[in-house]
């Protein structure tokens, strides 16, 4: 079965990240129960201005689909780019998709 993946990359700039964690704690939790893949965690910039989700599981569309509404919904989450990667990402010529979620919400 292949491996495919979500990354979304978003604009915070808030001066905290209390937002972020509670929102990460319930994507974490719906994702991991959902049974279309796995939260795998973030990358933050210390700064507080930007920041990155990864998810993974075997349909990256349907996966997106299911989380589509939580990202909605966050509404810290500014000029997100979600990238689809359709197979390992370590492998050269593996399609991807480039989904803008955008700053309005």
């Amino acid at each position: 079965m292949p491996e495919h993946a979500i990354r979304i990359d978003f604009d915070y700039g808030l001066s905290d990240w209390s937002q972020f964690w509670t929102f990460e704690k319930e994507l974490e939790k719906v994702v991991d129960g959902s049974g279309l893949g796995e939260y795998d965690g973030n990358e933050l910039a210390l700064d507080r201005s930007i920041g990155t989700l990864f998810l993974y599981g075997p349909d990256a569309n349907r996966l997106l689909g299911f989380v589509w509404p939580y990202l909605r919904a966050a509404t810290f989450m500014k000029n997100a780019v979600v990238t689809l990667t359709y197979g390992p990402g370590n492998v050269e010529g593996v399609h991807k998709t480039i989904v803008r979620l955008g700053s309005a919400h």
